[in-house]
């Protein structure tokens, strides 16, 4: 028992392990009346992380999203920016062009989309004038279809992902300004990478609240903190004024808080802990003799 793993913290999640498991425990296993499921052996663990899961469990995927909600001219100027990246593929018979799979591929994920067989999904469901605005160009019969999985996996595997993730959050800035009125900083390990040190490679990345879509990230740089990144990766990203910054008690910072005010001319909700002990104390005092103003 000790070799298998509690499913308590993938059932019900709204990432993709959470929800290929109901979705596998709804398709296939409930039916067979296999009763309760609350194990799970580390391997299947792995299999429910995958971008894709195997060809036996590939029906099994939950679908994700309905009609797309961007209007033409938006998706219009997203495939002109990635117009600008060239095409670096060779050879005959490319049906779609490069900014054409690149531009769907962003469409796709701002709708929720989080594997490469969900792509080709979504995507079908574009209508006629969303895909002429992406670029789609008409097959030998004259259809306007979506790229298939395995399309999708090879341009994306060749894509350097900060230059992607950089048009994408320039785009969204000037086209979605209510998807990134509230966006949160936060540093991640990533699992797997190593530096030099043996050390895993950590980002600082800002977040959209609303979509959860990372608009543009910066390595941590060894010896260092999230710290010295938080002006510079806002710098990078220059938000609208009245933007919203949430950050955890490491940002409780003076320097940082009087940038998002004065220089940005937004507003910060950062976290207060002991790290700030002469703070804390100072708002506890004051929480404990007068509440908020509504």
């Amino acid at each position: 028992m000790r070799a298998l793993r509690p499913l308590a913290s993938l059932r019900g999640r709204t990432g993709w392990p959470g929800r290929r498991l109901d979705c596998l425990w709804r398709r296939r296993l409930a039916p067979q009346g296999t009763g309760s499921l609350d194990w799970l052996h580390p391997r299947g663990c792995a299999l429910l992380r995958q971008a894709r899961l195997p060809e036996p469990l590939a029906d099994y995927e939950t679908p994700v999203a309905g009609p797309c909600p961007l209007q033409a001219h938006a998706l219009g100027d997203l495939y002109q920016r990635f117009q600008q990246l060239g095409d670096p593929r060779r050879g005959h018979g490319l049906l779609h062009s490069h900014s054409f799979i690149l531009a769907t591929a962003a469409v796709c994920t701002l709708m929720g989309a989080g594997g490469f067989r969900d792509f080709e999904a979504v995507s079908s469901k574009f209508t006629t004038r969303q895909f002429k605005a992406l670029g789609c160009r008409p097959d030998t019969h004259g259809q306007l279809r979506s790229p298939s999985d395995s399309t999708f996996r090879r341009v994306i595997n060749d894509c350097d992902v900060r230059t992607f993730v950089r048009i994408v959050g320039q785009w969204m800035l000037e086209q979605e300004i209510s998807a990134i009125a509230r966006l949160a900083l936060d540093g991640k390990t990533l699992r797997g990478s190593g530096r030099r040190d043996g050390k895993p490679l950590q980002i600082f990345s800002a977040v959209t609240h609303h979509l959860r879509l990372t608009l543009e990230q910066v390595p941590i740089e060894e010896k260092t903190n999230e710290i010295p990144n938080f002006v510079p990766l806002l710098k990078e990203l220059d938000p609208p004024p009245g933007t919203l910054i949430t950050a955890d008690a490491m940002h409780c910072q003076q320097e940082s808080a009087r940038y998002v005010v004065q220089e940005m001319g937004g507003d910060y909700l950062f976290g207060l802990k002991g790290n700030q002990s002469e703070i804390l104390d100072r708002a506890q005092r004051l929480l404990a003799q007068q509440a908020f103003p509504p």
